[in-house]
C-alpha cells in the first residue's frame, strides 16, 4: 500500500472516531498563586485533586525583596485559591498540602512551633490540626482517603538515646498512629497514597539494600517488584488497588512509569525520552505523570489510557502559551491537576485540566492516538 492509500485509510478511521477526536481534549484553568515567586520562577506547585475538582498544593508568599522563599498550603475551589495557613505558633511559617479527599479535607506538613520541625496536619473546614508523629521529631501527611485516614512518613525515637530513627510509613485513623514497617533492612519507608479500602502504596527499603514499591493491606506489606532493575516507588493507588509509580528497568539505567494490576507490573514506556514516572491513577486505570521527551532535556506531562501514552501538551490549545511538565493526579471525571510553565514569563504554575467532552471510551481514545500517529508517519512521504 502506498503512502496516499495509507493516509486515505487513516482518514476513514478518524471519521469513525467520535467527534471528540477532532477537538482539543482539555480546557485549562490556571490555579493561581498566593502572590509570591521564587528566584527560579516557581510560584505554585499543585499536588493533588479530588473528584469535585478541588486542588491542593503549595504556593509561595510575597517577599520584601521580590524573591519568595516561604510557601503555604492552599485549597483551590470554585475558581479561587485560599491560603490554608500554618500550624499555630510564632515560628510556624511554612506549610504544604499533599493530598485532598472528597470532603475537601487536606493533609500535608507544616512547621510545628514547639519542636520547630515538620508535622503532619489535617485541615478540615479551614482549621489546621497537628496530628503528631510516631514518636520522633517530625512527620508528613502525604495521602488521605474519604474517611479521613492518612498515610505518610514519620520518624520514631530510639529508646536508648532518644535519637530519631526512620522515617517510616504510617497509617493514621481515629487519632491513632500505626507504624506499618518496612520490607526489610529497617532503614526507611513512606506511604504515598491511600484508598477508601485502606490500602496504601509507597516505597520501602529492602533487606538487600534496594528500594521497592509496596502495597499495604490487611496488616501486610507486599513487595511489588521492579521492571528488571533494583528500585521502584509506588506513588498512587485507585479504588481497585491498582498502583502506579516508577521502576528501574534495563539494569537500572532508567526509571519507567508502571501500572501494577492483577499481580504484575506493566511498563508504560515513555514519550520518547529515557525515563518516566506515573503520579496519579483514577478508577478507570487512566494514569498521568511526567516523561522525558526525545533529547532528554525536557519533561512533559502525559496521560496514559488503554495502552497509549500521550503528551498532554498535544491535547490543549497551543495558543495558551504554556508547557505542561507533569500531571500529578487524575479524578473519576478525567480532570487532571498538572504543573507547567507559562512560556512568555517562565513562571511555573499549577493548572486544572478538564475534558471538553465526556471522557472518551478507552478504545476510541486509543484509536484516535493510532490514527494521529499514522498521519505523522506517512505525511512526510507524500
Amino acid at each position: 500500500m502506498n503512502s496516499r492509500s495509507v493516509l486515505k485509510a487513516v482518514l476513514v478511521i478518524m471519521c469513525a472516531v467520535p467527534a471528540f477526536a477532532a477537538n482539543l481534549l482539555y480546557s485549562v484553568e490556571q490555579v493561581g498563586s498566593l502572590g509570591g515567586t521564587t528566584i527560579l520562577g516557581r510560584s505554585t506547585v499543585a499536588t493533588a485533586l479530588n473528584d469535585s475538582g478541588q486542588v491542593t498544593g503549595l504556593s509561595y508568599i510575597p517577599a520584601a525583596d521580590g524573591y519568595a522563599t516561604i510557601y503555604h498550603a492552599f485549597l483551590y475551589t470554585n475558581h479561587a485559591i485560599t491560603d490554608l495557613g500554618t500550624l499555630p505558633g510564632l515560628f510556624s511559617y511554612q506549610s504544604a498540602g499533599f493530598a485532598i479527599n472528597a470532603a475537601g479535607q487536606v493533609t500535608g506538613s507544616s512547621i510545628n512551633a514547639a519542636q520547630n520541625a515538620q508535622h503532619a496536619f489535617l485541615n478540615s473546614n479551614g482549621i489546621m490540626t497537628d496530628i503528631g508523629t510516631l514518636g520522633g521529631s517530625s512527620s508528613r501527611g502525604i495521602g488521605i482517603n474519604d474517611s479521613g485516614s492518612i498515610t505518610g512518613q514519620s520518624f520514631t525515637r530510639r529508646p536508648q538515646d532518644g535519637a530519631d530513627v526512620g522515617p517510616y510509613a504510617f497509617y493514621y485513623s481515629g487519632g491513632v498512629f500505626t507504624n506499618i514497617g518496612t520490607l526489610g533492612g529497617n532503614v526507611f519507608s513512606w506511604g504515598s497514597a491511600i484508598n477508601n479500602a485502606g490500602q496504601i502504596t509507597g516505597v520501602s527499603s529492602t533487606a538487600d539494600g534496594g528500594n521497592r514499591a509496596f502495597l499495604y493491606q490487611n496488616g501486610t506489606l507486599m513487595d511489588l517488584g521492579t521492571l528488571g532493575g533494583r528500585y521502584s516507588d509506588g506513588l498512587a493507588i485507585n479504588s481497585r488497588g491498582e498502583v502506579t509509580g516508577s521502576a528501574g528497568n534495563n539494569g537500572n539505567n532508567a526509571q519507567h512509569a508502571f501500572l501494577f494490576r492483577n499481580g504484575a507490573m506493566e511498563d508504560l514506556g515513555t514519550l520518547g525520552g529515557v525515563s518516566s514516572t506515573g503520579m496519579g491513577i483514577n478508577d478507570s486505570g487512566q494514569i498521568t505523570g511526567s516523561s522525558y521527551i526525545p533529547g532528554n532535556t525536557d519533561q512533559h506531562a502525559f496521560i496514559y489510557s488503554d495502552g497509549f501514552m500521550t503528551d498532554l501538551n498535544a491535547l490543549i490549545d497551543p495558543a495558551l502559551g504554556i508547557t505542561l511538565t507533569e500531571g500529578r493526579g487524575i479524578n473519576v471525571l478525567g480532570q487532571i491537576v498538572a504543573n507547567g510553565a507559562i512560556n512568555a514569563s517562565g513562571v511555573q504554575e499549577g493548572f486544572l485540566l478538564t475534558p471538553l467532552q465526556p471522557v472518551p471510551e478507552p478504545s476510541a481514545f486509543a484509536l484516535f492516538v493510532v490514527a494521529i500517529g499514522m498521519v505523522r508517519f506517512v505525511w512526510p512521504r507524500l
